[in-house]
């Protein structure tokens, strides 16, 4: 109670929607540890946020001085100059460009290790770079401290972008308010702004260093380590919350990384609609050109323009102000904003703030500017939200990360040379606020031209109803339902169109979504599987027998449909006597606890261990000694007589002793049994003995059907039993 008031409390200095949320909690949703990892992340924003600011503080502390010349010295007085600001903003330019090369890759890295390790390890990177970035103010200027201040800068920004992670791992512990919880990735990096404003304020009141006030924001980074370590859920953690909310836990996550597979996969959902991409591409990019320059110059632009160094750290901490506050107000509401209005609205908004900006960057007014950077924070605060909405129509749900970090690294690249080419016409032109002000200009108009014409483009090209798949993408969401197509699984699930069924697949409603779960139709399933060519089936096993050595050692079960094989797995260590089945390792059907047992008995009205088998029901010791001899053979490892077991027996046979040891078997000793028997016949090999006999599909249907009614059973049980919201 005393840590919800705390976080009560700090909810006073949030938007008026956060402040609602709070107050309906009832202590449920750890509003406190939400509000303190955002704060934690913010501080651990690293330099290109508040890169407006940092600018000047880095050139007046002598870094990259190297660049001017004595006379350049001499002529301004305070050791600063044109090129020396110049190349520091490249430095900040190509950090950008860096920190959304590496957006794809943190992702997946995140879902290897989840939020504590991810945003622990981001915070120590943050504190290297900033580290390096110390040492280097320590020593004059030359190219080896250059070298390293780069260095440090691309390595704390990293960090950065990979601890702003960190906040996802709270998303399933607010199931409402989703949303909200992913704005706020966003928002702390925005608000992250804050801290060059705050060592300004600490040099100007105690008269300390630049160098202190950097070695002080080292410190505090490295304590937001300990913070974040404390109070970032563990992935256990995230998947049990995701596993309450939901009602079937998460897959589980690969053990390796095919980073380089997965960015061919996302190019290759981006050639489906390469006139749109490009289109859009282009239009933001030229765009962007503007905000991005305008941030990393305002401290030289500020000084040209109104003609003293202090009207240039005053017009970059109004930059730096406008983008924290946008963070913390704008970027919360943003994505009610999208919804309501849509992409074309934000496309001619987009139109209208480059005009504004245009017009007024080149004005020595500070209402002008005022403008004109509140223009540019709206801007960088909704291209983002754009980005994402725009990517959310062309990428299937299991490619949108990977394929949206390799398009925003793309318009990075596009970028690269209008940027470059900004730098370069500010360092040639004469000296004074034209030297700036007619590059920004420029862009400016480019970008407001650029806008329109996509607007144009947009609205004659409207993004499809439904993300296009590949055809390994479409394979690869249906065999979670235990098909092939999305047709086969609108039948199965009872979806009209495969545009509500994509819907549903990409929704973050969790009541959506294990509704769909809930939907299967396991009777249908099986009849799906009958109308399959046994090459099918034997082709889904070898996937499997692949995908497996990528699993956790405890997944088990390759024709089960995995949206349900994980609804009750983690069942199997709560019941140490639960009976299991040395063939469930490649035909599943196996319990693996007394509710998974409880559940097929409710499923099957009072099932006894005969009732799959035909009317010629063989002798129970029979299948008992035929039982212990298959054991036998599994345990010593004789490969060859379980091959003969399969390819030789009844099918009623093989599925009375399938069903046997279903009811026997402990869940210790179905694990070494499962380990054994997968040693002595593989899922690929399984899939050569089912070409060779066709009629073991017979024992796959019935033991699918068998695992899809009992979790399925266990799954509206718990439903059931889950309480109502008060």
């Amino acid at each position: 109670a005393t840590w919800l008031k705390v976080g009560r409390c700090a909810g006073l200095f949030l938007p008026p929607a956060m402040q609602r949320e709070i107050a309906r909690s009832d202590g449920k949703q750890p509003w406190c540890r939400l509000l303190c990892l955002c704060v934690a992340c913010s501080i651990c924003g690293g330099i290109l946020p508040g890169q407006a600011l940092f600018t000047s503080m880095f050139a007046s502390a002598g870094t990259m001085s190297s660049a001017c010349g004595e006379a350049a010295v001499q002529r301004n007085g305070d050791g600063t100059c044109k090129e020396q600001l110049v190349l520091i903003t490249a430095v900040f330019q190509a950090g950008s460009t860096l920190a959304v090369m590496f957006l794809a890759p943190i992702g997946l890295i995140y879902d290897r290790w989840g939020a504590r390790k991810t945003g622990v390890l981001g915070a120590v990177c943050c504190a290297l770079g900033l580290a390096i970035i110390c040492a280097s103010m320590t020593q004059a200027s030359g190219p080896t401290t250059d070298t390293a201040f780069t260095v440090g800068v691309f390595t704390c920004d990293f960090g950065a972008m990979l601890n702003s992670f960190a906040i996802m791992g709270l998303v399933w512990h607010f199931p409402g308010n989703q949303s909200l919880v992913i704005a706020l990735i966003n928002a702390t990096y925005q608000v992250s702004a804050f801290v060059p404003l705050g060592m300004q304020a600490l040099i100007d009141r105690t008269g300390v260093t630049i160098l202190t006030s950097m070695l002080l924001f080292f410190l505090l980074v490295v304590l937001m380590t300990v913070v974040c370590f404390l109070l970032c859920p563990s992935q256990q953690e995230y998947y049990a919350q995701a596993k309450a909310v939901l009602g079937i836990p998460l897959p589980k996550p690969p053990k390796t990384l095919k980073i380089w597979k997965m960015i061919c996969r996302a190019m290759d959902v981006l050639r489906l609609y390469t006139g749109d991409h490009v289109a859009c591409c282009l239009g933001l990019v030229v765009a962007w050109t503007l905000p991005g320059a305008y941030a990393s110059l305002a401290s030289g632009y500020g000084q040209a323009l109104f003609g003293t160094e202090e009207d240039g750290t005053r017009l970059a901490e109004l930059f730096v102000s406008l983008n924290g506050f946008a963070g913390m107000c704008f970027s919360p509401v943003s994505g009610y904003l999208a919804d309501t209005f849509g992409l074309t609205a934000f496309i001619a908004v987009f139109a209208v703030i480059e005009l504004v900006a245009t017009v007024t960057c080149g004005i020595a007014s500070w209402q002008a500017q005022t403008a004109c950077a509140l223009s540019l924070v709206i801007f960088t605060s909704l291209v983002n939200l754009f980005i994402s909405r725009y990517i959310l129509q062309y990428a299937p749900p299991n490619r949108y990360g990977t394929v949206q970090g390799v398009f925003a690294f793309i318009a990075m690249l596009f970028a690269t040379p209008l940027t470059v080419g900004t730098l370069w016409a500010v360092e040639v032109l004469p000296e004074g606020p034209d030297a700036y002000r007619w590059p920004l200009a420029l862009n400016g108009a480019l970008g407001t031209v650029a806008m329109l014409f996509y607007l144009r483009y947009f609205r004659n090209h409207i993004p499809p109803e439904t993300p296009p798949l590949l055809a390994d993408d479409e394979r690869e969401i249906a065999s979670g339902f235990g098909c092939t197509t999305l047709e086969e699984v609108m039948e199965v699930t009872h979806t009209k169109t495969r545009q509500d069924l994509l819907r549903k697949l990409a929704s973050t409603n969790p009541d959506a979504i294990a509704e769909l779960a809930r939907s299967i139709d396991a009777e249908k399933m099986v009849e799906v599987m009958g109308r399959r060519d046994i090459e099918d089936i034997a082709q889904m096993l070898e996937d499997a027998d692949e995908d497996e050595e990528e699993e956790e050692a405890d997944q088990s079960g390759a024709l089960s449909a995995p949206l349900l094989d994980t609804a009750t797995k983690d069942m199997a260590s709560e019941d140490p006597v639960a009976p299991t089945s040395c063939l469930a390792a490649d035909i599943p059907g196996a319990y693996t606890s007394e509710d998974e047992r409880q559940g097929r008995s409710l499923s099957h009205g009072g099932w006894e261990p005969n009732a799959d088998m035909s009317d010629d029901q063989p002798d129970k010791d029979v299948i008992k000694e035929k039982s212990d001899a298959l054991l036998a053979a599994v345990r010593s490892k004789e490969k060859q007589q379980v091959v003969d077991f399969l390819l030789n027996e009844s099918v009623d046979d093989i599925n009375a002793v399938m069903i046997y040891q279903e009811r026997v078997y402990t869940v210790a000793e179905q694990k070494q049994i499962d380990s054994e028997f997968n040693a002595a016949v593989p899922k690929g090999d399984f899939a050569q003995l089912l070409r060779q006999r066709p009629e073991l599909r017979q024992i796959v249907q019935q033991a699918m059907k068998r695992e899809i009614q009992r979790k399925l059973a266990a799954m509206r049980g718990r439903h059931a039993a889950k309480p109502a919201d008060p």
